[in-house]
């Protein structure tokens, strides 16, 4: 009897991971699903979740960590600080949710660093690639909205394309993988721009700005002070959007928030620093 009943409650033991062991994460197990390279399946794969739903639509997009400006160019700068977000609805609106989000370059490496900033989220190492994903399943914030949003410092100048593969999976969080509605993946690609190096006043062979970030005007301190120079300032995409001549004090104001260039030019030679309005 006893031989018996060790049985059942093995049996019990074992039916209990089947259904509840991604609970804690995907990549925890060893598994990676975000799509990338290398992904196994999707959420609905063997041993996971059921079939993939038209019911859940997952998004990403990313904004400067400094400045809150969401990024539209479909370009990140090197070396800077973002904040991701993999968000998600579910029409069905399911209480809570799972994912699992990498960024990785052309060659299917890592691109840059992943950094868990959310409760009940954590960064993972699956063959090399790494996954931030659940740690425990997330309420949504709304009935079937869904949002987890994380740190990414961009990779070094020269590492190209960046692609981030996501995946959520919208629960019933009845512990049983029954009635879950994952949803079939999303990409976001980002192309690399103009690498920066921006602090408190930045120092180039002569050529300082300062406050930086700014919010209404830019100081100049520069040898060229004194002789015939120009100061153009160039957006993101490379679009002047601001000329001076001569002038050791620029009045920025009219900018919106974000990172710019300016250029200082004597017709001799060019300097370019990065900044950022506030």
């Amino acid at each position: 009897m006893k031989k018996r009943l060790l049985i059942f409650t093995a049996t019990l033991g074992l039916l209990y991971i089947t259904t509840t062991s991604y609970n804690d994460g995907v990549a925890n197990h060893g598994l990676n699903r975000t799509g990338a390279a290398g992904s196994v399946a999707a959420c609905d794969g063997s041993g996971c979740h059921a079939s993939k739903s038209a019911n859940t639509i997952a998004s990403i997009s990313i904004k400067d960590k400094a400045t809150s400006a969401i990024v539209t160019t479909g370009k990140y700068v090197p070396n800077n600080t973002y904040v991701v977000s993999i968000s998600g609805n579910n029409a069905a609106s399911l209480p809570k949710f799972g994912f699992e989000i990498a960024a990785t370059k052309a060659d299917n490496t890592n691109a840059g660093t992943i950094s868990a900033t959310t409760a009940n989220t954590a960064v993972r190492t699956v063959s090399g690639l790494h996954i931030l994903d659940h740690t425990a399943p997330i309420t949504a914030v709304t009935g079937g909205t869904y949002n987890v949003d994380f740190d990414w410092t961009a990779p070094a100048s020269g590492s190209g394309t960046v692609t981030f593969y996501g995946m959520i999976n919208a629960v019933n969080g009845n512990g049983d993988k029954s009635g879950d509605q994952p949803g079939a993946g999303v990409t976001a690609t980002f192309t690399e721009g103009i690498s920066t190096g921006i602090n408190n006043v930045v120092a180039n062979n002569g050529l300082k700005i300062y406050p930086n970030p700014c919010h209404n005007l830019l100081n100049i301190e520069t040898d060229m002070l004194g002789k015939v120079f120009s100061a153009n300032i160039y957006d993101l995409t490379g679009k002047q959007v601001l000329v001076s001549n001569n002038q050791n004090i620029i009045d920025v104001a009219a900018l919106m928030q974000g990172v710019y260039f300016i250029r200082i030019d004597n017709g001799d030679y060019q300097q370019t620093i990065a900044f950022i309005k506030q």
